[in-house]
């Protein structure tokens, strides 16, 4: 992931989230990215650091088979889609 200024200058890059697919941000500028080659869900502060992952593979209510999608409630919930599992899960964000 690479991160630029608005007019354009780069400022960093970050290579240890994975395969990402979706990311967005969240209220307090967490970013939030969804990794399908490895089964998991991270959130990163501002600065990068990692505050959680969600990580578990397979068919199973809490398990993931090709996470693809992601998005918040705003009610500390979020939602992910799967590919192979064909649905979509909600989950609680623990503080």
């Amino acid at each position: 992931i690479q991160i630029f200024t608005n007019t354009g200058a780069f400022i960093e890059q970050r290579t240890d989230v994975g395969f990402p697919y979706i990311m967005l941000l969240d209220a307090q500028e967490n970013l939030w990215v969804t990794n399908a080659r490895h089964e998991n869900i991270s959130q990163y502060d501002p600065s990068g650091a990692l505050i959680r992952r969600y990580q578990a593979e397979g068919r199973l209510a809490g398990q993931f088979k090709s996470v693809h999608g992601i998005a918040l409630d705003g009610k500390a919930h979020i939602i992910v889609t799967e590919i192979f599992n064909w649905r979509a899960q909600r989950f609680r964000v623990s503080e």
